[in-house]
């Protein structure tokens, strides 16, 4: 969940023309007369390529998670101050964390 409250996750239901024309992309090479030839090299980059974004999502989820827990204990927090402070305690008698 982003700070503004939407989903990090695709959602269907967007409209954009983005995948149109990534498939486009797709088709205009499949389509094509000329072959693609990848040899061992460009083979080994689009691996390392693929390690990478591997890499970088499982970061970037796991950073997601930890805000998500961050938030989770500050909200926590709060509410339990709210109600020491609701049942009449103050932090100089009764600390909450």
């Amino acid at each position: 969940m982003l700070r503004d409250g939407h989903s990090a996750e695709y959602k269907e239901a967007q409209k954009t023309h983005i995948l149109a024309t990534v498939k486009n992309v797709f088709e205009n090479l499949r389509d094509s007369k000329s072959k693609q030839v990848f040899t061992g090299e460009s083979i080994e980059y689009w691996r390392k390529a693929q390690e990478i974004e591997k890499e970088a999502e499982a970061f970037y989820r796991q950073k997601a998670a930890e805000v998500q827990l961050r938030r989770t204990e500050a909200i926590s927090s709060t509410r339990l101050r709210r109600r020491a402070q609701a049942l009449g305690h103050n932090a100089k008698c009764c600390p909450v964390p």
